[in-house]
């Protein structure tokens, strides 16, 4: 009992639960205040009307009123250390204050909720910040060696009673410094603890050093190492938490038919051991040292996409910070199954998903974060695959996650590596060459269709693009779940091809017709050909200048050739006989050779007026079909580009 301001307070302490309350006396009055402190239950009030809010939803309020001139500070773009300064100072200072007291008690939600501030001023900073766990070990670390070091401490026989370093910390952590059992529990507990302690030359798990030595000493790692088969934790209850990041350094090969990516990377892990700590002052300011790895536990930590036999380099060695922070570097070969898409080769771009988790070790042991934030791991990766290589980095995302079969659950983080195939390669030795042979095969349509030589060409030409495909084979992907939009192209370019020799040939047949097989162009072609399809494509003929004035339809008119009776009365002097000296049998037979001259004359003139009339109906459709032609040409290439436009869009 105290007085102070005027009035009189009862404290009464509870020793099961270390709650100090402070009573009203009489003497208060209605007008009295009660600040009441209730640390074990992690309650806090100061308001008059005895109203109660949660201790940690306190204190993650005014750290997020901090984290806006925290970004106001890194808008103006201050140095890092200056942001880390600031942090520390306001920010940390509001989360741990007095976190020996409540951390052992708060709920999962309770932390969480503290420790998205945390995660919220790394994206700040762009730097690892230590979470609350670590915090409250190291404080908690350091609360008990100063009660250690100090005999005169009411709880330093306390200390004294515990036999080995585990169960010191499972005392000191799970219950002494949460502050949730009673002196004479601790007394009762301690009494049946052994006296002796194996590793006692781990003094408060703290490695030890001597004079002319860099570093701790042997012996004091040696009993880390002897510890390797058991995770590094104090309390078993708490799951070490390892930190992944990774850079994409190449992409060593992409097999559509087996659904193969092949990478190579650089993996780093970050994770906590307990028991390798130092004080830098008396190891000569060392404060990292390089270990073996086979000698310390190291987290199973697989890419559960996996498929081929690990092959890659293992490093040996592992760097461990005086504060217990281990980093793992090695080099990783890649062998993972990726669902990969080659519809719209070579302009792809391909979406495959490394699991990062580990195999045996549950949620309850192992936990999974990522070291740096996914757009700094997809920066330092770009930087190597963006000059080198078939494929280009795009961007890598990621997310944590939980995995769950059955009854167990597991941590992991899944990345999406986005990469984009570069298609000049393909371009150049597929596409344009491709295309070159299709303008060839166009402007073959301007050779004399009536000339043999246009076939020929049509057949060399598809004969030479047939070999261009089976040259070029090697360069196109093959998988059973579809075919490339590219392979549809070529086989489309080869069908049109075809299309067009057979054309040649309809035509070439046409042109060849003549009198001794047909003996004249039928009346529904001359309708349909001559007159409405030349209409339709605007054909136009010239006439033939040696014809002199005769007309089309002068042509079309056969010639007659008169008979004898009337060549003899139209002229009467041929056959008789006259001053000339010429009988008449010799001037029948003058006219029969004359009658048969004129006749053959006639059925040349016939057969190449029926020739010019085929003629016209060759040329007419060889028109009309190369039109076609370039019409389907026109919209197959708009059904490709369209098809490519909606699988990009998707």
């Amino acid at each position: 009992e105290f007085y102070t301001s005027g009035h009189y307070f009862n404290y009464y302490s509870f020793p099961f639960q270390l709650i100090c309350m402070p009573l009203p006396t009489e003497n208060d009055g209605d007008n009295a205040q009660v600040n009441l402190t209730l640390t074990a239950q992690l309650y806090l009030h100061d308001r008059p009307d005895l109203s109660w809010s949660r201790h940690t939803n306190s204190l993650a309020k005014k750290a997020r009123q901090r984290l806006y001139h925290f970004r106001r500070l890194r808008d103006f773009r201050l140095p890092s250390k200056v942001l880390r300064n600031f942090y520390t100072c306001t920010i940390e200072s509001i989360l741990t204050g007095n976190i020996t007291v409540w951390f052992g008690n708060s709920t999962k939600q309770d932390r969480q909720a503290l420790q998205r501030v945390m995660r919220s001023a790394e994206r700040i900073t762009h730097t690892e910040l230590p979470d609350l766990q670590t915090i409250y070990y190291k404080q908690c670390q350091t609360k008990a060696r100063r009660i250690v070091k100090d005999p005169t401490h009411p709880n330093n026989r306390l200390f004294s009673l515990l036999s080995t370093v585990w169960e010191y910390w499972q005392w000191t952590m799970d219950r002494w410094l949460c502050g949730i059992v009673s002196s004479g529990e601790t007394q009762r507990w301690a009494n049946g603890m052994h006296e002796q302690s194996r590793y006692s030359s781990l003094s408060l798990c703290e490695l030890t050093c001597q004079k002319g030595h860099s570093g701790p000493t042997y012996e004091s790692l040696q009993e880390v190492f002897d510890r390797k088969p058991f995770r590094p934790a104090v309390n078993l209850h708490n799951p070490t938490t390892v930190n992944i990041s990774f850079t994409l350094y190449a992409v060593l090969g992409v097999n559509e038919k087996t659904q193969i990516l092949t990478t190579f990377l650089w993996l780093r892990l970050y994770w906590f051991d307990e028991f390798l700590i130092w004080d830098p002052e008396s190891c000569d300011g060392i404060s990292k040292i390089s270990l073996p790895v086979n000698n310390l536990w190291s987290p199973d930590i697989i890419v559960y996409e996996f498929v081929d036999d690990d092959v890659s380099q293992a490093c040996p060695y592992v760097y461990v910070n005086h504060t217990g922070f281990i980093r793992y570097d090695r080099m990783l070969r890649l062998v993972t199954a990726c669902n990969l898409q080659i519809f719209n080769f070579p302009f792809d771009v391909q979406n495959c998903t490394l699991t990062f988790g580990s195999y045996m070790h549950t949620i309850r042991d192992v936990r999974l974060k990522t070291a740096v934030p996914f757009e700094e791991m997809s920066g330092n990766s770009k930087r190597y695959l963006e000059a080198s290589g078939e494929w280009e980095l795009v961007v890598i995302l990621g997310e944590e996650g939980i995995l769950k079969f059955d009854i167990d659950e597991w941590d992991i983080i899944t990345f999406w590596v986005v990469i984009k195939r570069r298609p000049i390669l393909y371009v150049v030795n597929l596409l344009i060459p491709s295309a070159f042979l299709m303008i060839i095969d166009i402007l073959s349509f301007y050779l004399p269709p009536h000339s043999v030589d246009r076939a020929s060409f049509k057949m060399t030409l598809i004969l030479g693009y047939t070999v261009f495909l089976l040259i070029m084979n090697d360069l196109l992907p093959s998988t059973a779940n579809g075919t490339p939009i590219i392979g549809i192209y070529f086989s489309v370019c080869l069908a049109l091809m075809v299309i067009s020799l057979l054309e040649t040939v309809i035509i070439t047949n046409v042109l060849h017709h003549n009198s001794r097989k047909y003996r004249e162009v039928p009346h529904w072609v001359q309708v349909i050909v001559l007159r409405y399809i030349a209409c339709i494509i605007c054909y136009r003929w010239l006439d033939d200048p040696s014809d002199g004035t005769m007309t089309k339809e002068d042509r079309s008119v056969p010639w007659t050739i008169p008979t004898s009776n009337t060549t003899s009365n139209q002229h009467p002097a041929i056959c008789t006989s006259g001053s000339s000296g010429l009988t008449v049998p010799e001037l029948t037979e003058i006219c029969h050779d004359l009658k048969a001259m004129r006749a053959h004359l006639t059925l040349l003139q016939r057969e190449t007026e029926l020739q010019d009339q085929w003629c016209h109906v060759g040329y007419i459709l060889d028109l009309l079909l190369f039109r076609i032609y370039l019409l389907l040409i026109t919209c197959y290439a708009l059904v490709i580009i369209s098809m490519w436009c909606i699988w990009m869009y998707h």
